[in-house]
């Protein structure tokens, strides 16, 4: 099985984009009606955690993008939170102990490929985040965060992306399927039959 939980979607954009998104997405996956509803929460601030507690009562994923060590630190800490994202250049060396915490509040790491499809400086920042997170942890998730259907790959494409970020066979087919399955187990959500 083949998950993204990472497209943006923008009400205010022509509806012809977000129905060519969800046409290229259901060649890969096999929920029908089920949508699973995700905010990634960016602030420059640590996460504040009745923040979160609200944030956690109306969405299904609560995703926090890590800019700073501070908001990475405290990221990590905040047992409501389910994904930690990357974006841009990572100014800060993440503390191979907070990979350790984050794994025990169950909160995963995600990469996502599609900016570095669209710029070659990001290209530069993927690979740069790939080699920071595998130095510390293996609870990876890779999504696209494709803005356009241009942007999305198939699994065999995210596959041998995967592999050349370092990723083992296993770990690379994981990393789009039985990791995120096993994130929105923990997630206050309930997950179609056909993906438990």
């Amino acid at each position: 099985m083949f998950f993204d939980l990472n497209i943006p979607y923008d009400p205010a954009t022509d509806g012809v984009r977000n129905d060519r998104l969800k046409l290229c997405l259901a060649q890969y996956t096999t929920f029908e009606t089920d949508i699973v509803v995700g905010l990634n929460y960016t602030t420059p601030y640590e996460p504040n955690e009745d923040a979160i507690r609200d944030l956690r009562s109306k969405y299904h994923i609560v995703s926090v993008l890590a800019r700073n060590q501070q908001v990475f630190t405290a990221a990590c800490r905040s047992p409501g939170l389910d994904i930690i994202s990357f974006e841009g250049r990572l100014t800060f060396r993440p503390d191979p102990g907070l990979f350790e915490e984050a794994k025990q509040n169950n909160i995963w790491f995600e990469l996502s490929y599609a900016p570095s499809i669209r710029d070659t400086t990001m290209r530069f920042h993927f690979f740069q985040h790939a080699k920071e997170l595998l130095a510390g942890t293996r609870q990876l998730i890779i999504t696209s965060r494709a803005n356009d259907v241009s942007e999305i790959r198939g699994p065999s494409d995210v596959f041998y992306l995967s592999k050349a970020m370092g990723l083992a066979d296993d770990q690379a087919k994981f990393a789009t399927g039985r990791n995120c399955q096993h994130m929105l187990k923990n997630c206050t959500l309930d997950i179609p039959s056909s993906c438990k």
